[in-house]
């Protein structure tokens, strides 16, 4: 056995690893530059990166693609979360509370002599951003994000205090030209349209009959509960029929009423219908829910309605639809351009509020960033080395991951 294999038997053997199984454990130095806080062994949303040198890794929300690597009985270092990613992490992987250290949006926490700040990313339920005062460093991983100013104003006047080194960025919709607009004007659009359409007729069996509307309304497994709050705030609602033992979870931890079931409307599903107390007209579940095929199958789950209703809420989509759907069709759909991540124009605003000096991606990006970012003359003048790190250049892409010693990424 190599020295190096003593080594890892060792930290498993302090940490009580079961060894019932082949660990596959990592070096370090492979982890790469957007999962690491400079100065440290923390990992942020890197569990592909376990190793037996990392005490504390960071989960910033419970979205698939940032837990991704996260197993069952989980016990190689400690997750920093939020309350409500620490319960799903229990329910998903049986992670114990020992190794788990649930933080607050706005509090601060020491952990490796490192002093950690987190604040609300206004993303979905859950997720946190965090700010990392590294040996008189300061970096901001920012996890998925939307910036809006009015909802992030406690994280502006607190890292304004600072010089920023480096911000690791979420770059989703960097490409797109298009801004979203903001989430309450979309929000306006669906309670509006909720009561349009229970005050109009819908044509059924050839014979024009007062609607009775089933509002569906698509999401991921967790993410755009704030459409469905909007309309309980507003009165269309009073709770919502709710589907997913993950939404459950969530819509527990917010405080919404809700009537939760287990719908199925798959092929072998078909002809079961709801039994319950109908104290609700919508319905939040799956997006492929609101397909054409499966709002035909809702009307049989849910025989008191007539009609179906159907909103897709997405950043694919841009435009606020003008005007609301007059025809008096059984089913009618609305996608609705509801992001939770920043569009190119809010992270140009975030780069300029934040003013680091270094930018690293936790996306996958272009060098269109140049044209988004480069807002000031210092950037300008310092687009080759940004354009550089963007390279689909491989080998060009490997050096930059290195570090930021190495590579400059964007100097301001």
């Amino acid at each position: 056995m190599s020295d190096g294999e003593i080594e890892v038997v060792k930290m498993i053997s302090k940490r009580n690893i079961s060894t019932n199984r082949t660990l596959k454990l990592k070096s370090f130095a492979t982890v790469e530059a957007r999962h690491r806080v400079p100065g440290t062994t923390f990992i942020v949303d890197g569990f592909r990166y376990k190793n037996a040198v990392t005490n504390h890794y960071f989960l910033t929300h419970y979205h698939s693609d940032h837990f991704c690597g996260v197993t069952k009985c989980f016990n190689l270092g400690k997750i920093v979360c939020s309350p409500l990613t620490a319960s799903l992490l229990q329910k998903d992987f049986r992670v114990t509370d020992q190794n788990l250290v649930i933080v607050l949006p706005g509090s601060s926490i020491t952990l490796e002599g490192v002093l950690i700040h987190v604040f609300d990313a206004n993303h979905c339920p859950g997720s946190l951003m965090f700010v990392f005062h590294v040996k008189k460093q300061t970096y901001v991983h920012t996890g998925d994000f939307r910036f809006e100013k009015r909802k992030m104003q406690q994280f502006l006047d607190y890292i304004n205090n600072y010089r920023v080194r480096t911000v690791f960025l979420d770059c989703t919709y960097l490409l797109n030209r298009v801004a979203h607009p903001p989430q309450n004007p979309v929000c306006n659009f669906l309670l509006n349209s909720v009561r349009f359409h229970r005050m109009r007729t819908v044509i059924h069996k050839d014979t024009e009959v007062p609607a009775r509307p089933l509002f569906v309304i698509g999401a991921y497994t967790i993410g755009k509960e704030r459409l469905v709050e909007y309309l309980i705030k507003h009165e269309a609602i009073k709770e919502v029929f709710l589907t997913g033992e993950h939404r459950r979870i969530v819509f527990t931890d917010l405080g919404i009423s809700h009537i939760y079931i287990e719908l199925d409307i798959s092929h072998n599903g078909r002809g079961v219908t709801y039994q319950g107390e109908y104290r609700s007209d919508v319905l939040f579940t799956n997006l492929k829910d609101t397909s054409y095929v499966h709002a035909q199958r809702l009307l049989e789950f849910f025989p008191q309605f007539n009609q179906v209703i159907s909103y897709q809420p997405s950043g694919w989509s841009y435009v606020i639809p003008k005007r609301l759907n007059q025809t008096k069709e059984r089913y009618i759909f609305y996608k609705l351009p509801y992001s939770e991540h920043c569009a190119s124009n809010e992270l140009t605003a975030f780069v300029n509020a934040v003013n680091p000096k270094y930018i690293v991606p936790i996306t996958e990006c272009d060098p269109v960033l140049l044209a988004q970012l480069k807002d000031t003359k210092k950037r300008q003048n310092n687009c080759k080395t940004l354009h550089h790190f963007f390279s689909n250049d491989k080998k060009k892409r490997r050096k930059s991951e290195v570090g930021e010693k190495k590579q400059k990424i964007i100097v301001l």
